[in-house]
């Protein structure tokens, strides 16, 4: 039986830091990077230049960058992906359909009251349009998954990204936040039981 521990989890389990003053993450395969398994391990292989290949067979597990960063100052994030293949699914808004080639998570801290940690989750969708919103079929109060690219986003080919972090959790959640506490990638194919496959490069937050 296949066990998909809840989006939340995930959230909770990588919140914790202190303040920092850079806003770029070190290159994939440096130290800082801690890797969170839920489903099997999900194959990361890093590259010189800084980046990392994904493969998902059957799997969910995820990298991630424990720190705090001030939205204030640098509201953006930033980065660099590519999918080479998509996850078989057919309905990514069901829970039996929550895999992904591509994520970034940004997680805000509850602290002591983890109901109120809040993720917002990137995302490369196979079937919604790119700047669809929705609910994740998890935790629909918690964690609001955002479709960066979607489908006929062309795959095999790098993507330059941006976010402002702070005027998506405005929007998505109805609060002003200051801060978030972490960020993770993952590719996952868990509950299709299928294969993905991405790459992601040059994660860092700017002022604009």
């Amino acid at each position: 039986m296949n066990v998909r521990i809840p989006a939340l989890l995930f959230a909770l389990m990588v919140c914790s830091g202190a303040w920092a003053e850079s806003v770029k993450l070190a290159g994939f395969g440096q130290a800082g990077w801690e890797v969170q398994e839920f489903e099997g391990r999900t194959e990361y292989v890093s590259a010189a230049d800084g980046s990392v290949t994904a493969t998902a067979n059957g799997t969910a597990s995820g990298l991630v960058w424990k720190q705090k960063i001030d939205l204030e100052k640098t509201p953006f994030l930033n980065w660099r992906w590519s999918v080479a293949e998509l996850p078989g699914v057919t309905d990514e808004l069901k829970k039996s359909g929550d895999d992904y080639a591509a994520r970034v998570y940004v997680v805000v801290d509850g602290g002591w009251l983890k109901w109120r940690t809040k993720a917002l989750n990137y995302v490369w969708s196979a079937r919604q349009k790119a700047g669809d919103d929705w609910d994740s079929p998890y935790l629909p109060k918690n964690v609001k998954m955002f479709a960066v690219a979607g489908a006929g986003t062309p795959l095999n080919l790098w993507r330059t990204e941006k976010r402002n972090v702070a005027a998506d959790f405005q929007k998505m959640f109805g609060k002003d936040i200051k801060s978030i506490d972490a960020v993770a990638i993952m590719t996952d194919a868990d509950n299709s039981q299928s294969t993905s496959k991405a790459r992601f490069a040059e994660l860092f937050f700017s002022a604009e």
